[in-house]
């Protein structure tokens, strides 16, 4: 008999491996009082749909249940700690929570990521300023020390400051405009610039002015270093990314750079992203976050702001083993 695609037994190894994870997980959870939460692994289809949209139908595990509800399992835990955060009516602010735990997601299966696989995140949620979002990447970069990962470099960047660039060059602010390109910059890492070109040459985009994203895109390095390659002054949010560069670097974290081409494909980031990578490894990006305040509002609550990062378990493991 075999298992469904992209599916898998964990054998006692690998629940070992799991397990010294999340203990650390826990551990550095705890030095930062994040309160730990199970949110529950099914969902309503409607809650998953209200953080992606429709489309997602196709990328999750959905299905009638016996009541003949529309229902989901969960594909991250940020939908199911936002939609417990907006419910709660007495919640104390700022509410911090971790979680750790199984997902499922049906898209391709590929290397330290099944269909069902683990997944550790952390969530504030409250009237947010640059700080919370500072504690965010300090936390990951704290845990990634606890892990004894060396190599770990974090990249940061701000939406509005992408977004301001891309609708410069358009001469456009259109949502699908913006939508579509900040996917193409979101590519960078997995294809070539001429397959990105092409691609989006079919779809109607000037070549010569995606040409100038991508350029853009390229840059990184400390502000000091961006500053003398680019003229950042018309750049919507690029002050706030500076004010978060120097936090951290008041907080000791010194694995940090400026990186104009982290954008993070999800639509519904509305402030300051992230992703944290292994300079040694090609596994790509081990964790992502940032600010999306507007989610909360989907449920709501437009007076919740929210931040947070997420990684993959099995990712870290295929580091640690190597």
């Amino acid at each position: 008999m075999e298992l469904p695609r992209g599916m898998k037994d964990f054998d006692m190894d690998e629940m070992i491996k799991i397990e010294y994870v999340r203990q650390i997980f826990l551990k550095t959870s705890k030095a930062f009082r994040f309160n730990l939460i199970e949110p529950s692994p099914i969902e309503l289809l409607s809650v998953l749909e209200a953080k992606s949209g429709p489309s997602i139908r196709d990328e999750i595990y959905q299905f009638k249940d016996k009541g003949d509800r529309e229902v989901a399992l969960r594909f991250d835990f940020t939908v199911g700690l936002t939609r417990y955060a907006t419910s709660q009516k007495n919640l104390k602010l700022p509410a911090k929570f971790s979680s750790f735990g199984g997902v499922w997601r049906y898209d391709e299966p590929q290397k330290g990521r099944y269909r069902f696989f683990h997944q550790w995140n952390i969530e504030t949620f409250g009237n947010l300023n640059t700080e919370h979002d500072a504690e965010i990447i300090e936390f990951t970069s704290r845990f990634f020390d606890n892990l004894k990962l060396q190599n770990i470099s974090i990249d940061i960047n701000h939406r509005k400051l992408a977004e301001s660039y891309i609708s410069h060059i358009f001469e456009s602010n259109e949502t699908t405009l913006l939508h579509d390109i900040f996917r193409a910059i979101d590519k960078i890492q997995k294809k070539s610039k001429n397959e990105i070109l092409q691609e989006y040459k079919q779809k109607g985009y000037s070549p010569e002015k995606l040409e100038k994203i991508l350029e853009f895109s390229n840059l990184k390095g400390t502000p000091s270093e961006i500053r003398a390659n680019f003229d950042t002054d018309q750049l919507a949010g690029w002050d706030e990314l500076c004010i978060l560069y120097d936090l951290l670097t008041n907080r000791g974290i010194d694995n940090i750079r400026i990186n104009f081409g982290i954008v993070r494909g999800l639509d519904y980031y509305t402030g300051i992203v992230f992703e944290a990578f292994d300079s040694t490894s090609d596994l790509g990006a081990l964790v992502g976050g940032g600010r999306y305040d507007s989610l909360s509002k989907v449920f709501g609550r437009a007076d919740l702001g929210a931040t947070g990062v997420a990684g993959g378990v099995e990712r870290i493991i295929l580091r640690l083993d190597e």
